[in-house]
């Protein structure tokens, strides 16, 4: 299999297949970051949408020697997300209460949202990122374009954070 940085190179080059298989590779998990970022699903899909063509559009800048490509392109995800949660809560009617679903299951999600949106958003995407997808802590680091042991550092307040809202005691 190729790797991400050869799979851009090739599509700045013009290889779209090249640009599509980085796409299949990664879609999946972008949505999901998206969603779990955003909070909501329409959100989520319009920032993933804007990222993917934002990486179309800014190929030419795509720099193998600054950085890993899936870092480049989270990042870029991770940029739109803020972007369109910002400009979507500005238009919000806080007043308005949303349907609630019935479903255990999206009661359960709805918890956890709410207990992650406590968090400093910096905290919230690091346990996103590293508890719920998986992330290593080095990818972390490099999408947030800290070191890794300061994003082991924001994953762990976060946690503590966490363990605090649900009432418990003790290390993690």
């Amino acid at each position: 299999m190729e790797e991400d940085e050869e799979l851009l190179l090739r599509a700045k080059a013009g290889d779209r297949r090249a640009l599509e298989a980085f796409y299949q590779r990664h879609f999946q998990e972008a949505g999901r970051l998206s969603l779990l970022l955003s909070r909501n699903a329409t959100w989520a899909e319009e920032a993933l949408q804007e990222a993917w063509t934002a990486v179309v559009s800014s190929l030419a800048a795509f720099d193998p020697a600054k950085g890993s490509a899936r870092s480049w392109f989270f990042g870029i995800l991770r940029n739109k997300v803020r972007a369109q949660a910002k400009r979507e809560l500005g238009r919000l009617d806080l007043g308005a209460s949303p349907k609630a679903d019935p479903g255990a299951a999206a009661l359960l999600r709805e918890e956890m949202e709410e207990l992650l949106a406590r968090l400093p958003e910096d905290q919230r995407e690091a346990v996103v990122s590293r508890w719920i997808l998986g992330w290593s802590y080095e990818a972390l680091g490099e999408v947030f374009g800290i070191s890794s042991a300061a994003a082991k550092q924001r994953s762990h307040r976060g946690l503590l954070a966490l363990r605090e809202a649900l009432g418990l005691r003790g290390k993690i």
